[in-house]
């Protein structure tokens, strides 16, 4: 297994230390946030328009965005991008690659090499002044400061929480597909990803990833539950999605075809 390339500690003041044991730490505060969210947990998915609103709330949309993509470039450089670096920048979603980082909030291993017998505060100094970005920091740190167990799984691709519609929990289940076809079961997952951006993207719901989790009982928590089916039938690959309640009621069902 390959080791981790860069070192993210997120206690104290931030710091990313590259595999050399350089410090490659961007000196502006927003590139830190950013690395700040998109390392809780490495792995998860963002939209371009949530980093917008947790770090430029206060700012209209063609500043944001401008801002956003100035702070991404300062990553790239950090990180890297393409197949060999840590972030990945795909359309309009941005994640840093799980297996490429190591994170002190998850890595008890990490924070013991830092060293001292007390947890510095999560994101120690931090200072943009954005009324989103400190909500999220105040939640966070509320979290750790409770003990409470960091979710790994949501699929986080929100929007600003000041909207007043419904939002629903969905539930993402792994893809129904033939163990002995692994390309079949690949796209499947690239498909479910879609599914579950496209959702998300509604502003209406968040995602829940159980595609990890044990199947023996039901998500809990769950508005709904989301379960692919891709079988591979001769010449098409038949793609179909079960989509229920997660009382069992009012299932949703869809079929789609495409020609390989």
């Amino acid at each position: 297994m390959t080791e981790p390339k860069i070192k993210v500690f997120l206690f104290g003041s931030p710091r990313v230390i590259a595999s050399d044991g350089t410090d490659i730490t961007p000196t502006s505060q927003k590139a830190k946030c950013l690395i700040a969210l998109l390392a809780t947990p490495a792995g998860r998915v963002w939209s371009r328009a949530a980093l917008q609103d947790k770090l430029w709330s206060d700012r209209g949309q063609a500043h944001g965005r401008d801002s956003l993509k100035k702070e991404l470039a300062t990553l790239r450089q950090v990180f890297g991008d393409g197949e060999d670096g840590a972030l990945v920048l795909h359309g309009m979603t941005v994640q840093l690659r799980e297996n490429e980082v190591r994170v002190d909030v998850f890595d008890p291993e990490l924070r013991a090499e830092d060293g001292g017998p007390l947890t510095p505060e999560f994101m120690e100094g931090a200072d943009v002044r954005d009324p989103e970005f400190e909500e999220w920091l105040r939640q966070f740190r509320a979290k750790i400061n409770r003990s409470e167990p960091v979710d790994r799984r949501v699929l986080h691709l929100e929007r600003a929480t000041d909207s007043a519609t419904t939002r629903y929990r969905i539930a993402l289940l792994p893809v129904i597909g033939p163990p002995d076809d692994l390309h079949c079961n690949i796209v499947g997952e690239m498909i479910s990803d879609r599914i579950a951006i496209s959702l998300r993207q509604l502003d209406l719901f968040d995602i829940v990833d159980f595609r990890e989790e044990p199947q023996d009982t039901a998500p809990r928590g769950a508005d709904f539950t989301l379960r692919p089916r891709i079988l591979r039938m001769a010449s098409d690959l038949a793609l179909t999605l079960l989509a229920h309640e997660s009382d069992g009621q009012n299932l949703i069902w869809a079929e789609k075809r495409v020609l390989t």
